[in-house]
């Protein structure tokens, strides 16, 4: 990305060459050298986010787009095609060293772990191929695209949904009190999410249906 400024080419290899041994099911290595190719481990979905990046007040010729959709389209769909055993939506890490942060108390639990930057790096990913798929003219895929991101994107409601309902009602709390908290933002902060209301409404199961999502509790 640094090097994308100066000298295009340079950062164009520096970015592809994390591809160059990519296997067939899209899975990406943890690490290569020049005598080794290792797959024990993954590196987190960051990709998407550095194309965009440099994708930035650039316009890139299109066979490098065509490559760089092709690439991550596939260790896009690796991710919820190989790392998503229980079917939920969302994808796991298997080891903290998938995460590039091993030593996080997020992997005090024993891994498979569904934690929330993975999933924005995804949703982040997705949303960057639906921007290269509309330059590279390919509507069907565009389509498709925003599908998977959309069913991401409700997953992530009902998992904080499911998370929000357990914490308060082990505090003993009712819909109307968290509505009125969400103000002051201290739940705001715990969720994350730009729309607290309806993870609120999902949470008690005040809402029949919100954008497709399926209440809990």
């Amino acid at each position: 990305i640094c090097l994308a400024d100066t000298d295009f080419d340079l950062a164009w290899n520096q970015f592809m060459c994390v591809f160059d041994n990519q296997d067939a099911s899209g899975q990406v290595p943890d690490a290569t050298s020049d005598g080794t190719v290792v797959f024990s481990f993954v590196k987190p979905p960051v990709h998407g986010w550095a194309l965009r990046r440099m994708m930035r007040g650039r316009e890139i010729p299109r066979p490098k787009l065509e490559e760089a959709y092709a690439r991550l389209s596939a260790v896009t769909r690796w991710w919820f095609e190989r790392r998503d055993r229980d079917g939920n939506g969302l994808a796991e890490y298997d080891h903290g060293n998938d995460s590039g942060w091993d030593n996080s108390t997020a992997f005090l639990m024993l891994p498979p772990v569904e934690t929330p930057e993975l999933q924005a790096y995804l949703a982040v990913q997705m949303d960057v191929l639906a921007e290269v798929a509309d330059r590279l003219g390919r509507a069907d895929e565009l389509d498709l695209v925003f599908r998977d991101r959309d069913r991401l994107d409700a997953q992530r409601r009902r998992r904080n949904a499911s998370h929000l309902l357990g914490r308060v009602r082990s505090a003993g709390m009712q819909h109307d009190d968290l509505v009125g908290l969400s103000v002051g933002g201290e739940i705001r902060r715990f969720i994350g999410v730009r729309d607290l209301e309806i993870e609120i409404d999902l949470a008690f199961g005040v809402s029949a249906d919100v954008g497709g999502v399926v209440p809990v509790g």
